[in-house]
């Protein structure tokens, strides 16, 4: 086992922590998306939950499980400079309001019921006497600084850092073989 690979093999662990967490709140948000069929939408923008549903907890995730399982299967969208661009703003735009209310959320429990006792158990914390919501930390650390961030990073340097996630098995032996 080759020890130089310990950097990605810890990113791809977070990105998939970072994954299968934006799928889990996309199971809490379910209900949201019958709101918009049964009742008129009372407030402007309600609707537009699909929009966030299939990209926040559809889009992102699936991209992120392509980066740890078959990186070399997202070569086309990373090797468009527009896919990519695209998806590294949106991830921008997802993750600076998600920063500006986890300044609040951080300290406080959810204001829902988590339905499961394990969550409800977990989430709230005291670090050096201050409470800590812990599900908060991790969705902000895992989905956004590791998922969003990596989807940013592959949109500045492209297929280079695509490789890496390959691995030696599967991405640096094509690269030498093509030569």
């Amino acid at each position: 086992m080759r020890n130089d690979r310990w950097g990605f093999r810890a990113l791809k662990l977070a990105i998939l922590c970072g994954s299968i967490g934006l799928i889990v709140e996309g199971l809490f948000e379910l209900k949201l998306l019958v709101q918009p069929i049964a009742s008129p939408a009372s407030v402007p923008g309600q609707s537009k939950i699909y929009e966030h549903f299939v990209i926040q907890h559809l889009t992102f995730p699936l991209i992120g499980f392509f980066l740890v399982f078959f990186p070399r299967r997202i070569n086309g969208l990373v090797s468009s400079r527009f896919a990519i661009i695209v998806l590294a703003v949106i991830a921008t735009l997802v993750t600076i309001p998600e920063i500006i209310v986890s300044q609040k959320d951080l300290f406080r429990p959810y204001p829902f019921n988590l339905r499961v006792s394990i969550l409800e158990t977990i989430q709230m914390i005291s670090v050096f006497g201050k409470p800590l919501n812990l599900l908060q930390l991790q969705h902000l650390i895992f989905s956004h600084f590791f998922l969003m961030g990596t989807i940013i990073v592959l949109a500045i340097r492209g297929n280079s850092f695509l490789l890496k996630f390959a691995g030696p098995r599967t991405g640096e032996i094509m690269v030498t073989s093509n030569n």
